[in-house]
């Protein structure tokens, strides 16, 4: 059930990124990549057997809208997801900083391949500089935005959960 719902989730986030874009860029040069976000944490918490074939799939679909290379996305998120599923053993998975320094590091990895396999002969700095730096950036102020909301909801939840319910 709960490979269900991360596959729910998943399929969700990629018609999100895939369908409405200028929701998540801010002046189409900084980039919020959702994916990534969620490729992270699907490393960090789920089994390889898993997360390796789901994120093969969302970078083919990926890379049919977008009309990269087909495969593209499908091998760099590959690289990242197993990378991370390495490292995940001398990660600690419950603290929010680690998961900001892996969330950060793989959209860091992702738009520094990006920025050199798809920067044309004269692109401008600003534009490099944003895909490459500000975007992560972007992307771990988006994730601890959520997070801090999902803790907020939790508490709410927990705390009414707990009143005495009148007969």
């Amino acid at each position: 059930m709960i490979y269900f719902l991360w596959t729910f989730i998943l399929f969700i986030s990629l018609f999100l990124s895939v369908t409405f874009p200028p929701i998540f860029s801010l002046g189409q040069l900084v980039r919020i990549d959702v994916i990534i976000v969620l490729l992270s944490l699907y490393s960090l918490y789920l089994s390889p057997l898993y997360t390796l074939p789901a994120f093969f799939v969302a970078g083919l679909v990926i890379d049919s809208f977008f009309m990269t290379p087909l495969g593209y996305h499908s091998l760099l998120f590959l690289c990242i997801s197993y990378a991370i599923i390495i490292a995940k053993g001398y990660i600690f998975k419950e603290k929010y900083l680690f998961q900001i320094l892996v969330i950060s590091m793989a959209a860091f990895l992702y738009r520094i391949t990006d920025t050199f396999i798809f920067m044309a002969r004269f692109e401008p700095f600003q534009k490099s500089f944003c895909n490459a730096v500000l975007s992560p950036v972007a992307t771990v102020i988006f994730y601890s935005l959520i997070y801090v909301l999902v803790m907020i909801l939790s508490k709410a939840v927990k705390r009414y959960g707990q009143r005495k319910q009148t007969p």
